[in-house]
């Protein structure tokens, strides 16, 4: 069976650097329309209040990082993301994974260039990822 017959709507993408040609979200957004896919895409963080929204979606991709560790000001400066306001982000996006996968049945897939152990491990404590069975999120 051809995996790609079962996605029959839309593609959503949540990644600050979408909008960026030259980013790799951008080449996975172009490959996904190249199957003739519809992709909506945010480059923010997801809101909960979009859930439902997304009970039609086929499947979900996530960055994991909405600050790339930097965070503007005005002009052309950049600052170091605090390590609260990304351990913030990142429980604001258990939360949001966690009522995603509690509402809706949706394969979840992350993209970033984040550590995949670092995830993996924030999940598990969330109790989002099992390494004994088969998990609707990816990365």
């Amino acid at each position: 069976m051809d995996v790609g017959n079962l996605f029959q709507g839309i593609a959503v993408i949540f990644d600050d650097e979408i909008n960026n040609s030259t980013s790799t979200i951008s080449k996975i957004k172009e490959l996904i329309q190249n199957k003739n896919i519809p992709v909506a895409v945010y480059n923010e963080m997801p809101r909960q209040e979009i859930i439902p929204s997304l009970s039609n979606a086929s499947f979900v991709i996530l960055d994991w990082d909405y600050t790339n560790s930097e965070l503007s000001v005005e002009g052309e400066e950049r600052l170091s993301a605090p390590t609260e306001l990304k351990n913030e982000q990142d429980e604001n996006l258990i939360q949001f994974i966690s009522e995603l996968l509690r509402n809706v049945f949706i394969p979840v897939f992350i993209f970033t260039s984040k550590s995949v152990d670092i995830i993996k491990t924030t999940l598990r404590d969330a109790k989002l990822w099992n390494d004994d069975k088969e998990n609707r999120i990816f990365n």
